[in-house]
């Protein structure tokens, strides 16, 4: 399918692309991802794989598409970087298996999402893409969500304004203590779960 692009500049390595796709954007769930060609030409010839990031909802609250994350890192990606609003890409998917949904234990009968318990989303990197996407959906389904967010460097942290702006508590790392916690992103886990039990 093919739909009209967006892109946001995040940082000089970071862009987020929205696609219009209802068709795929009602299929998404959590932790898949699209396959991208990049090009008109055969070349470079393979697609390019990319987290769903978003889903991108209109008026009504329907899915009319789905965004991504690209890292800029190669002559595919410069390649993304250069399109521009309204430009059409050919995408295939949604591909992969869907992150799975906690469900609640068999002795909980009819539990409060409170009693389900807070899920915990640990990321980094480029890694971090798809979880705002999953993020949106436990909240949805009532569930109470922290997230952890670990990086190389500051500039490096992706996601944390989407938690932020989702209401969701955010702990964040660095390997070089730029921001947040210094170290990886386990750090701050392992000292919520000693606080929390």
């Amino acid at each position: 399918l093919e739909g009209a692009r967006q892109h946001v500049e995040l940082t000089e390595k970071w862009l987020r692309g929205g696609l219009e796709s209802p068709e795929i954007a009602a299929e998404c769930r959590p932790g898949q991802f699209i396959m991208v060609t990049v090009a008109e030409t055969i070349d470079p010839l393979l697609r390019r794989p990319m987290a769903v990031y978003r889903i991108l909802r209109g008026d009504d609250g329907a899915p009319r598409g789905f965004s991504m994350m690209v890292e800029v890192v190669g002559r595919g990606t410069a390649l993304l970087e250069q399109k521009e609003a309204g430009d059409h890409l050919r995408v295939l998917g949604p591909l992969g298996v869907p992150f799975s949904m906690p469900e609640t234990s068999p002795d909980s009968g009819a539990a409060s999402p409170a009693e389900r318990g807070e899920q915990l989303l640990v990321m980094g990197g480029v890694g971090s893409a798809p979880f705002p996407f999953f993020a949106e959906q436990l909240r949805s389904q009532g569930f109470r969500v922290r997230a952890f967010v670990g990086a190389r460097t500051a500039e490096a942290l992706l996601c944390v304004d989407d938690f932020e702006e989702m209401g969701i508590p955010v702990e964040v790392s660095t390997d070089d203590g730029t921001q947040g916690y210094h170290g990886f992103v386990v750090g701050p886990l392992e000292e919520y779960l000693d606080r929390h039990g």
